[in-house]
C-alpha cells in the first residue's frame, strides 16, 4: 500500500524480489571469476595453467582460446580456438574490438563468458562462469523491514559555483565529479545534504555510508536512486538502498561513498551486509 510520502511496502518488496532475480542471472556478479588489468603486448586467454588471463576446465574450454592484444587504447582478438568462441551467437572472428562506452563485446565459451572493459587509463579483462557454486548457493539478501520514516523529500541547493568532489573507488583510485549543488534532505531530524554522483538532471544517483556500516551493512558503501518529483526535487526512500557489485565480488570497481556522503546516525533500512553461503566442501 502506498501513502502520500511515497512509501509503498508492496512495491519495495516486489522490487527486491526482482533485485534478487537480477542477482542470480547468467552473467550477474554472482557469475564473476576475475579482472585482469592488461598492458601493451599479447595476452593468452584460456585453461592453459599458463593462461594471463585463466578461464575454468570445462567440456570444450580450449587450453588456448584466444590471444587479446592491446596497443594503447587499441584492443584485438586473436581466435586461436575457431569455432569454440561465440560473438552474438555466431563463431567468432579475428579482429579489432568494438566498444559501447567503456565496455566492449561479449565472447561465450560454454558456461563462461569475457569482454574487454577499456577506461581513460585501464584495460582489462573480466571473465564470468554461469556454473559457479556461489550462484547457486545464493539464498537471497537480508534486508531491514520497510518502514514509511526512512522516506525523505530531498531538494536540489545551488552551490553557485562548479564543484569537483574527490571519491575513491574499489581500487583505491581516486575519482571526483563535477557538481553545482547538493541534495539536501532531512532525515530521523537530522539536516542531511548528499552529492549526486549521476548527471544533473537524471534520476539522483548517491552513494552513501552510515553509522551501520560495516556492522549491520556492507562497510564500503550502499547505493540509492531518488526519484524525481519535480525540477530540483526527489524522493529518496532509503529502504530501497541496496549493496553495490563488490558486496558480492572481488573484482568490481565500484565507487566508494564521497565524505559528504557519510552519514553519522545508523540508517537500519534497505540491504543488510551479505554473507556467502559456507562452501560445503
Amino acid at each position: 500500500m502506498a501513502d502520500s510520502a511515497g512509501f509503498d511496502s508492496d512495491d519495495i518488496r516486489a522490487r527486491r524480489t526482482d533485485y534478487e532475480e537480477r542477482l542470480r542471472e547468467d552473467w550477474g556478479w554472482l557469475t564473476v571469476t576475475g579482472l585482469h588489468w592488461i598492458d601493451d603486448g599479447s595476452w593468452l586467454l584460456g585453461s592453459d595453467p599458463g593462461a594471463v588471463v585463466p578461464m575454468n576446465e570445462e567440456p570444450g574450454m580450449p587450453a588456448r582460446a584466444v590471444n587479446i592484444i592491446r596497443d594503447g587504447q587499441e584492443v584485438n582478438l586473436e581466435v586461436l580456438a575457431p569455432g569454440k568462441i561465440n560473438l552474438n551467437g555466431a563463431p567468432a572472428q579475428s579482429g579489432p574490438l568494438r566498444f559501447n562506452g567503456t565496455q566492449g563485446e561479449r565472447f561465450v565459451i560454454g558456461r563462461q563468458s569475457f569482454l574487454v572493459v577499456r577506461t581513460p587509463d585501464r584495460v582489462g579483462v573480466r571473465t564470468w562462469d554461469n556454473g559457479l557454486p556461489e550462484r547457486a548457493a545464493y539464498p537471497g539478501s537480508d534486508w531491514f523491514e520497510p518502514s514509511a520514516d526512512w522516506v525523505t523529500e530531498a531538494e536540489f541547493t545551488p552551490f553557485g559555483e562548479l564543484r569537483a568532489i574527490p571519491y575513491l573507488n574499489a581500487l583505491g583510485e581516486e575519482k571526483e565529479v563535477k557538481v553545482t549543488g547538493e541534495w539536501r534532505f532531512v532525515l530521523r531530524g537530522e539536516e542531511c545534504a548528499f552529492i549526486a554522483l549521476s548527471a544533473e538532471g537524471d534520476e539522483p544517483f548517491f552513494v552513501f555510508r552510515d553509522a551501520t556500516s560495516g556492522r549491520e551493512t556492507y562497510g564500503a558503501s550502499r547505493f540509492l536512486r531518488g526519484r524525481l518529483t519535480g525540477e530540483g526535487r526527489a524522493v529518496l526512500d532509503l529502504n530501497r538502498a541496496y549493496n553495490p557489485p563488490c558486496a558480492f565480488t572481488p573484482h568490481a570497481t565500484c565507487p566508494l561513498a564521497p565524505q559528504q556522503n557519510v552519514l553519522g546516525f545508523p540508517v537500519q533500512a534497505g540491504e543488510k551486509m551479505y554473507r556467502a553461503p559456507e562452501s560445503s566442501s
